[in-house]
């Protein structure tokens, strides 16, 4: 069973499009190496197996991944994540809301 059969099984936690969308984005990141989502478009159609759609395809479903995903704890606890392991220590992390209030939250972690 892989780990996200396992996650999506939990009760009251993740759905598996949930977990599928955001394991994309992080994939994206890490292989366009970069957090710029045109970057990532193109980085995508090698991920899904999806050659035949186009880049602006791709670049709208990362725009939806964001609005849907941005305030969860999944969502942050991973971007986190991910950021520790290029960086090796995060303090803080800040994001906007949908409501453009700017959110700070201290987080230490140590790899």
């Amino acid at each position: 069973m892989t780990l996200l059969s396992k996650l999506s099984r939990l009760p009251g936690k993740y759905h598996k499009s949930t977990l599928k969308n955001v394991e994309l984005l992080l994939a994206g990141l890490l292989s366009a190496r970069s957090v710029s989502l045109y970057k990532i478009k193109d980085e995508l159609s090698g991920l899904t197996g999806k050659s035949d759609t186009s880049r602006h395809t791709h670049y709208k479903r990362l725009l939806r991944i964001f609005d849907r995903y941005r305030s969860t704890r999944l969502f942050i606890d991973l971007l986190l994540w991910a950021t520790s392991l290029v960086i090796g220590k995060v303090e803080h992390f800040f994001w906007t809301q949908p409501n453009g209030r700017l959110v700070s939250i201290h987080y230490m972690c140590w790899f």
